[in-house]
């Protein structure tokens, strides 16, 4: 059975870079409609969230192999589940 993993922001990273992460998984084929205002990722209303949540939608959507989880150095793949509440993070 293959390990679950997931796509998330490294801790540190800069809220440039991640604003960068955001835009671009998002006009690159990532799911960004559940970090939208008041749907279920939006809370925490962080960079480091919204651009953790985009990058495992992308991740997941365009393969979910390491390179696709780099972001400029800027991601590292997991195997804990980073959901919470309401919002669900995709998995592999």
């Amino acid at each position: 059975m293959l390990q679950r993993k997931w796509c998330i922001a490294k801790n540190g990273t800069s809220d440039d870079l991640l604003q960068s992460n955001v835009d671009y998984a998002c006009a690159n084929g990532a799911d960004c409609g559940p970090i939208q205002v008041d749907q279920a990722c939006y809370y925490p209303n962080t960079n480091f969230n919204h651009a953790s949540f985009a990058m495992n939608s992308y991740f997941h959507t365009v393969g979910a192999v390491p390179a696709n989880c780099d972001f400029n150095n800027s991601g590292r793949v997991v195997f804990f589940d980073p959901s919470y509440h309401d919002c669900i993070y995709p998995s592999s």
